[in-house]
C-alpha cells in the first residue's frame, strides 16, 4: 500500500535541512547544483540531470505553489546567477502517493502520515521537476553507479539559508559516509568533518567524485537531530536510479502537467 509524505514532514524537514559549516562555492565548481524556490522561506536544492530536468526531494515539489497566480513559475539560483523558469511537469517516485491536488485556487499536493515516513522508512523521497525552457548555463550531472560503502569520501553541496532565511548561499564541505543500510545513506558530522545539514538543503545531492567528475550518490530527504551532531539521511540512488532513467527516457508519465499559461 502506498504511503504519502505528511504536511508536518514538509515543514519540519524543509526547515531543518542548510549546510552548517563548509565554504562558499562558485557556479563553475558545481555547475549542476542549484537552488529552487518560489518564496524566500520555501527553498530547496536541486541538481540538473538532463536538459530541463531537475532532481530534488519529493517533499520539495509538494511545497510548490502551482496556482494560476504563480503560473508555474520557479526561481532558480546558481551561485550568484539567478534565472526564472516555468514548470512544465512534475514527477514523484511511485512510493510517494499522489492523492490528487486540492480543489482550492492554489492547488497543492495532498500529503499525510509523518510516522509512516520516519518509522516505516519505505517512502523514496525523490521527485523531478521539468521546466518548459532549457537553461544552458546550468550543466547536467550523472549518477554514481558504483558500490557505495561506509567511510567513502563524499561532498555535501547545497544552497543553505544559514538559519536566517533568504538569501540562499551556496556552501560545500567534504564528508564521510557513516552508514549504508535500507533506503538511506547516513552522513553525520564528526571532529574531522564538522559540517552538517540544516534549512534549504532538502533535495541536495550527495556527491562522489569519480575520475575527476562529480556524480549523484544520494538525495537529501530528512535529518535526525542528535546531541553530538545531526545525522543527514540521503536516499540511496539504487532505489530511484531506474525510475529516474525511465522518466528521462519518456517511459514514465508525469504526476501533474501544468497548463500553458498565456
Amino acid at each position: 500500500m502506498k504511503k504519502t509524505l505528511s504536511l508536518i514532514l514538509l515543514f519540519s524537514v524543509s526547515h531543518v535541512f542548510a549546510l552548517k559549516g563548509g565554504v562558499y562555492f562558485k557556479a563553475e565548481e558545481f555547475p549542476a547544483v542549484v537552488a529552487v524556490y518560489q518564496t524566500s522561506r520555501k527553498s530547496c536544492t536541486a541538481t540538473k540531470i538532463a536538459p530541463k530536468m531537475y532532481l530534488t526531494a519529493a517533499h520539495c515539489i509538494a511545497l510548490l505553489n502551482l496556482s494560476d497566480f504563480m503560473r508555474g513559475n520557479l526561481y532558480i539560483k546558481q551561485s550568484l546567477n539567478s534565472f526564472s523558469g516555468n514548470i512544465s511537469e512534475i514527477y514523484l517516485h511511485p512510493s510517494v502517493e499522489l492523492n490528487d491536488f486540492t480543489g482550492s485556487d492554489s492547488p497543492r499536493l495532498r500529503v499525510s502520515s509523518i510516522f509512516s515516513h520516519i518509522f516505516s522508512r519505505n517512502i523514496i523521497d525523490v521527485g523531478i521537476i521539468k521546466l518548459k525552457e532549457e537553461i544552458p548555463e546550468i550543466a547536467s550531472m550523472g549518477f554514481y553507479e558504483g558500490r557505495i560503502q561506509r567511510k567513502m569520501p563524499v561532498t555535501l553541496t547545497a544552497y543553505g539559508d544559514t538559519g536566517s532565511g533568504y538569501p540562499l548561499f551556496p556552501r560545500t564541505a567534504p564528508q564521510e559516509i557513516k552508514k549504508v543500510g535500507g533506503l538511506f545513506i547516513q552522513v553525520k558530522p564528526s571532529r574531522k568533518y564538522p559540517a552538517e545539514v540544516m534549512p534549504g538543503d532538502s533535495g541536495s545531492a550527495l556527491l562522489i567524485n569519480e575520475n575527476g567528475e562529480n556524480k549523484i550518490a544520494g538525495v537529501a530527504a530528512w535529518k535526525k537531530p542528535g546531541i553530538f551532531g545531526s545525522t543527514g539521511y540521503f536516499v540511496h540512488p539504487q532505489h530511484f536510479q531506474d525510475w529516474a532513467f525511465d522518466v528521462l527516457d519518456g517511459l514514465v508519465g508525469p504526476n501533474y502537467t501544468l497548463p500553458d499559461f498565456d
